[in-house]
């Protein structure tokens, strides 16, 4: 035990050397002037879509601190920008970034999608469908049986066996996720690419001995790609006893959701802000 602490202290500290850590800005999607219609309508609804213009006013500011800092205390940190889930809207932010040398622009994608998987999210198919029979998100669970909340607590295969079981197409026409190809071409431009996780969904609900064996799978193919050995927990969701099986895989940097309840209390799992 002495000894895995001090290998969380050491790891938190390189980091802490490295990039700032004060505020880690956490985005899903980026829009144009407004969102079109399908998914990418609803996730900005709910705060999940920003535009580039704000993103672009927000990492001016965050960039100009970052740069104080440094000039003051003499440092050569970076802030951090990250990206969950790969939808493919997020090449738009690459000419934006392209202006903030202290910006290191990190993006999170499940197992499955690095194995160049580019089937939509479970839930990204439910907003889609919403939007299309013109359906309040936060009322489905008295008309259909389930709720955005309750498929979240479901392995992301039996999300999808509940919408494909209502008539709802998992893989709807106008919604892109990034594949390899995309995510290689950002990482050339100086991006990382990190994990989100074996399924998309909120993995409490498994147990660290049931997810050991994907966690390490994954975790292979992540340096097959070059690719950093960090985890964003999907939904920010996380416990201590997930978290110290995916820190002893190789995972030594995670990442959470500021204002998530529930959750566990390691210290090397540091928060990141929503920005919309």
């Amino acid at each position: 035990m002495m000894v895995y602490s001090k290998l969380n202290i050491e790891s938190l500290s390189k980091f802490k050397s490295t990039f700032w850590n004060k505020e880690i800005p956490c985005l899903h999607r980026v829009h144009l002037s407004e969102p079109g219609h399908g998914a990418h309508k609803i996730q900005n609804i709910i705060g999940m879509s920003i535009s580039l213009e704000r993103m672009e006013n927000k990492l001016r500011i965050l960039s100009k601190t970052i740069e104080e800092t440094n000039k003051t205390s003499h440092l050569k940190l970076k802030a951090l920008l990250t990206f969950d889930d790969g939808h493919k809207d997020v090449l738009l932010a690459v000419k934006v970034l392209e202006k903030f040398p202290l910006i290191q622009p990190v993006l999170f994608l499940t197992g499955k999608q690095l194995h160049n998987d580019t089937t939509p999210l479970p839930l990204t198919a439910l907003y889609s469908w919403c939007d299309s029979k013109k359906l309040d998100l936060n009322n489905l669970l008295s008309t259909y049986g389930f709720s955005r909340e309750s498929l979240k607590k479901l392995p992301e295969l039996e999300q999808q066996n509940i919408l494909k079981s209502r008539g709802i197409d998992i893989n709807p026409l106008g919604e892109k996720m990034l594949n390899l190809k995309e995510v290689n071409s950002l990482v050339s431009k100086g991006w990382f690419v990190g994990y989100h996780g074996s399924s998309h969904c909120d993995l409490r609900i498994y147990s660290s001995e049931e997810l050991v064996e994907r966690f390490t799978c994954d975790y292979k193919r992540l340096k097959e790609l070059a690719f950093k050995p960090w985890i964003a927990w999907p939904e920010g969701r996380w416990n201590d006893s997930i978290a110290a099986m995916a820190f002893k895989i190789g995972f030594k940097n995670q990442f959470g959701l500021e204002g998530e309840q529930g959750v566990g209390t390691k210290t090397y799992c540091i928060n990141r802000r929503i920005w919309n």
